[in-house]
């Protein structure tokens, strides 16, 4: 456990900590710089120069508790040094609102925009349309189509006029010839986002979304004031992480994509046969050594490009082959890659323009807009980052596969300097950093926090969007919740936040009545600060989400040295674990290093969760309401310094797998009465000492009625029911009543849960009392 700080002690330890951080960078830059000066005095000098560069500082792991102020800090730090940086967060609002900190502490930084549709902001794009039918396909805007826009052409015309480059201005002038716009490009409107980007990469403090994140955007250039200063020396920026970003995305590779690239392949296989041919007659007529060489470069190149494409052509009907295993596999069983695709991945890729493969090359007129162009899913890098890191498998017909973010690929290739800022930092986090010799902090402040939590039972989210009955019990469950926690508090329920389920928060009215839901506002959000919480429902990943966001962070960390056996590959078998002293009720993978990723998932968002009420700083009591069975996969007493007070349900909240009381079924009031019914002849049964039967306890009930029924008259029965009873029935070996027996000792679990002084044991009886 981490020492424990109050929040002034915290706050010193955390400044410490980032100005240690901002030095280090600063020492680096001033290093890098004299390097620099020696290397160009060198080539000016014609002199050699075999020095070393000076190596990129390590990663650097601020684990600092929520609502400590680290952004609010770095940003009064980086106003007072100009120290370049780029600040990367997970929202707008949190980039806005650190761009807004700097200027407050008196310094002065910028907010970087993406393309978007924006008339008058320096962020818009004429044709963004256009880009946004290059990004659905994973190309790249930027040398696809912006180096051939007309408009782009024209705010790098003006622009190089305006600073007297005329080496530059002829090169521009030029493409637009080329390009046969000569007369377009005088009715065109100067493209704002280029302008814009050029801005930004001149001010030394910028914030900025991760989805922004580009290796130019990485770099301070120097303003460019005139054509003597065109070409500036870069100077890295020190990459300021908020929150652990998304370190990989999956790519899907479907039947039709294959077609595509097959259709691609012949007309790449014989401009590379044509260009082998010309560059062996050229280098048959070379007369002299350097024409020799050209001819030579061009022929390897020819060469490599041939290959590839035909070890591409084997490759494509395996891959089809692939998927149509995948298509027709039982029970929609995922199907690893075959040898053969295997030993492709071995196979060295040529790629082109926006690294997309031979036979992925989109064709594009500028002069036309997206529909008239053809545009290949650019995938090989990303089938082939997988296949090499045993990260890629074929499911209903699609291959999944994972590429790594140009952040994710930023982080864990070390070529730049890093500072993660993250209260929760993962395992795949915490051990690129170390990977590459990096140093994590942990800064635990006293938190003004209660902490209630109700595990008694799972609480899923199922497939609710799609079963309006179970939505609505969903729904009311909420409701009574916050309204339990509004009673205990003696306020309004509005001023209650709640964080649960997507499709509930929508039916409660969303952020607007301060309602947000898992995976979107248990980060990244301020909305519930100053005020309690409620948290209903499990953080709990649908299996296919939770399977491709493991195999991406498994690709990353064995991207950076992992080793296989603490990233084995995924299985699907499940149980219940004990953590704490607790069973969890909710399934976890069997296997130890596989419980332990996803034990980590839980405990991120548990706690970024209950962090959101910013209990750090708060100068009254903050109390949050815990309704998830997940709540025991996190020592909470180690985390926060909070022992947490252990709640059992309301009886009108107990759930019976996953559903609300009794059975969704159990609405009409015939129902209930059947229900009613059949409850209180298992009381009498038990109450007699005979295990509850059909026979004994529903001779006349219709044999559909009571199987409907039974396990729910059964759970609530038992709800009533003495310690003894409960003993006494789990402690059976009768065949015959596996089910009660199932049910009594799930019901001593959950009692042992909840009050943990007051152990229940079954006892161990060796006849059955029927």
């Amino acid at each position: 456990m981490a020492t424990l700080h109050t929040l002034q002690s915290a706050r010193v330890h955390l400044s410490a900590a980032l100005q240690q951080a901002l030095d280090a960078h600063d020492q680096w830059l001033f290093d890098l710089q004299v390097w620099q000066d020696k290397a160009q005095r060198a080539r000016d000098a014609c002199a050699p120069f075999n020095a070393p560069k000076p190596p990129v500082p390590p990663p650097r792991l601020i684990q600092a508790s929520t609502g400590l102020g680290k952004s609010r800090q770095i940003a009064q730090i980086a106003a007072q040094r100009q120290t370049p940086l780029l600040f990367l967060t997970a929202t707008k609002d949190l980039r806005d609102a650190f761009v807004a900190a700097v200027g407050q502490a008196g310094g002065q930084a910028q907010a970087y925009s993406g393309r978007a549709h924006a008339p008058g902001q320096p962020h818009h794009c004429q044709r963004i349309e256009d880009g946004r039918s290059l990004a659905a396909k994973r190309r790249i805007q930027q040398p696809l189509l912006c180096r051939r826009c007309k408009h782009g052409l024209r705010e790098q015309r003006d622009f190089y006029r305006d600073v007297g480059s005329d080496r530059q201005l002829a090169r521009i002038q030029d493409v637009i010839e080329r390009a046969g716009l000569r007369e377009e490009i005088e009715r065109a409107t100067a493209c704002n986002w280029i302008a814009h980007q050029r801005d930004i990469r001149n001010a030394p403090i910028i914030a900025a979304h991760y989805a922004s994140f580009s290796s130019a955007l990485a770099q301070w250039r120097p303003p460019i004031l005139s054509a003597d200063d065109l070409n500036p020396s870069d100077l890295p920026r020190l990459l300021v992480i908020d929150e652990t970003p998304p370190l990989a995305q999956t790519v899907a590779i479907t039947s039709a994509d294959i077609a595509q690239w097959s259709a691609q392949l012949r007309p790449a296989i014989e401009r590379a046969r044509a260009d082998q041919t010309k560059a062996e007659l050229l280098r048959r007529l070379a007369v002299t050594d350097d024409s020799m060489k050209l001819a030579q470069a061009d022929l390897n190149d020819a060469e490599k490009r041939l290959v590839s494409c035909l070890h591409a052509q084997d490759l494509l009907p395996l891959l089809a082959h692939w998927i149509a295993a995948s298509a027709h596999a039982v029970g929609d069983r995922p199907i690893d890659p075959p040898p053969s695709v295997l030993q492709w991945a071995q196979d060295r890729l040529v790629t082109i323009q926006d690294g997309a493969a031979l036979w992925e090359a989109a064709h594009i007129d500028s002069r036309h807009s997206a529909g008239d162009w053809i545009i290949p899913l650019r995938a090989a890098t990303a089938l082939r980052f997988s296949l090499r890191l045993d990260s890629a498998f074929a499911q209903s017909g699609i291959i999944q596969c994972v590429a790594p973010t140009q952040l994710g690929e930023a982080i864990a290739s070390g070529k730049h300097p890093v500072l993660l800022l993250d209260a929760t930092a993962p395992r795949i986090m915490q051990h690129i950093v170390r990977a590459q010799g990096g140093t994590i902090e942990e800064i635990c402040a006293q938190q003004n926090l209660r902490l209630h939590l109700y595990a008694d039972t799972p609480r899923l989210r199922r497939d609710i969007r799609s079963n309006p009955e179970a939505l609505q019990q969903r729904v009311t469950e909420v409701r009574a919740a916050r309204q339990l926690a509004a009673d205990e508090q003696m306020i309004d329920a509005q001023h209650i936040g709640v964080l649960t389920f997507e499709p509930v928060a929508e039916r409660l009215g969303g952020m607007t009545h301060r309602v947000g839901h898992w995976f979107a506002h248990e980060r990244g959000t301020n909305a519930f600060e100053g005020s309690d919480l409620v948290v209903f429902g499990e953080p709990l990943e649908h299996p296919h989400a939770q399977r491709a966001n493991y195999l991406g962070e498994r690709a990353m960390a064995l991207f950076a040295q992992a080793t296989a056996q603490d990233w084995p590959r995924w299985d699907t078998a499940r149980a219940s674990a004990i953590f704490q002293g607790r069973a969890s009720g909710i399934r976890l993978p069997t296997h130890s290093a596989l419980r332990d990723w996803a034990a980590d998932q839980f405990r991120q968002r548990l706690l970024q969760a209950v962090g959101r009420v910013r209990a750090v700083s708060s100068q009254e009591p903050r109390t949050v309401w815990l309704w998830a069975a997940s709540t025991v996969v996190v020592d909470w007493i180690a985390e926060t310094g909070i022992a947490p007070q252990w709640r059992a349900s309301p009886a009108a909240l107990r759930h019976n797998k996953g559903r609300g009381l009794g059975t969704q079924a159990a609405n009409t009031a015939k129902e209930q009465a059947t229900l009613h019914q059949l409850v209180e002849a298992f009381q009498d049964a038990l109450g007699g000492g005979v295990v509850p039967s059909r026979r004994i306890c529903a001779g006349s009930m219709r044999p559909e009625a009571y199987a409907k029924h039974r396990d729910s008259a059964l759970y609530l029965a038992l709800r009533d029911s003495s310690e003894e009873t409960l003993r006494r029935l789990a402690g059976l070996k009768d065949k015959r009543a596996e089910w009660a027996i199932r049910v009594a000792r799930q019901e001593i679990a959950r009692l042992n849960a909840t009050a943990p002084n007051a152990q229940v044991a079954p006892s161990i009886s060796k006849n059955s009392t029927t």
